[in-house]
């Protein structure tokens, strides 16, 4: 699912609040699928999207702790540990615009036909990443991470065209997606803990 026609001046954050996707999961109408047990443990986590700064916090969207807020080393591996979910969202933008070069600039059409092209991309980038992705996407091309959680940046990172900050604003959360958020800290230092993550912690 895309959504694909907003305005360019519009933040994230409002972007993804008019979105019928967004609106679908406040309502309860998106089918996820059934909170699951974590892995090692017996706390009940429901299927979640994850997201930076900019988006709102909710039990189906994770945001990391604002800088202004960390707290403590638990914090901080938890921003971490989503840092690291969020790199594939930042491989999956950053190779479709090296390969689309029409996205790395304002495009000139109107607005519907500016958003045809958006959906056609990405429906090819699909399309060429199911069935032909050694070549649309050969090794190196995407960031890779060693089994000691070090990364080492894809190729297409030194080509890319320069991000427009995001405009951020502050977005209240749930009281139940603060909790969750808190159980998944918890989570994340102990039975999900894994062996790397304090000295890739240490090190920021």
């Amino acid at each position: 699912m895309i959504d694909v026609g907003s305005s360019g001046c519009n933040n994230d954050a409002g972007v993804w609040a008019k979105s019928k996707f967004s609106q679908g999961l406040e309502n309860g109408t998106i089918n996820l699928p059934d909170p699951s047990t974590l892995s090692g443990s017996s706390t009940q986590c429901p299927y979640m999207f994850v997201g930076d700064e900019a988006f709102p916090l909710r039990p189906f969207l994770m945001r990391p702790y604002s800088g202004r807020s960390i707290s403590n080393h638990s914090q901080r591996v938890f921003n971490y540990r989503l840092s690291r979910a969020r790199r594939v969202i930042e491989n999956a933008f950053g190779i479709l615009t090296q390969r689309w070069r029409i996205l790395f600039k304002p495009i000139i059409a109107d607005a519907t036909k500016a958003a045809k092209l958006v959906r056609t991309v990405c429906v090819l980038h699909n399309f060429l990443k199911k069935t032909d992705d050694k070549i649309y996407c050969p090794p190196g091309y995407s960031d890779q991470v060693s089994q000691d959680g070090n990364v080492t940046p894809g190729f297409w990172r030194t080509a890319q065209a320069p991000n427009v900050g995001l405009n951020l604003r502050n977005r209240n959360s749930t009281t139940s997606a603060s909790e969750m958020r808190e159980k998944l800290t918890v989570y994340f230092c102990n039975e999900g803990k894994v062996s790397w993550q304090d000295n890739h912690v240490n090190r920021r």
